[in-house]
């Protein structure tokens, strides 16, 4: 199974649905990384550090930074 890295934003009903599907999703409050403001380009090298895929509703600003080679 796939192994997430859930960001501040994302729908947690939906992080349950993948646990129970068999999913292991780490989210930035279980991380400790929650309500700190954090970039956008620190929670991906978060999520990359940690061979993780990153789930976000942000997805303009994540493209972006796509774009731009991270």
């Amino acid at each position: 199974m796939a192994r997430f890295y859930a960001d501040e934003d994302f729908p947690y009903l939906v992080v349950e649905t993948l646990r129970r599907r068999g999913h292991d999703v780490l989210t930035c409050e279980a991380a400790g990384r929650a309500n700190r403001g954090r970039r956008d380009d620190v929670v991906l090298a978060d999520a990359a550090r940690m061979g993780r895929v990153l789930l976000t509703r942000n997805r303009d600003d994540f493209a972006s930074l796509h774009r731009a080679g991270q």
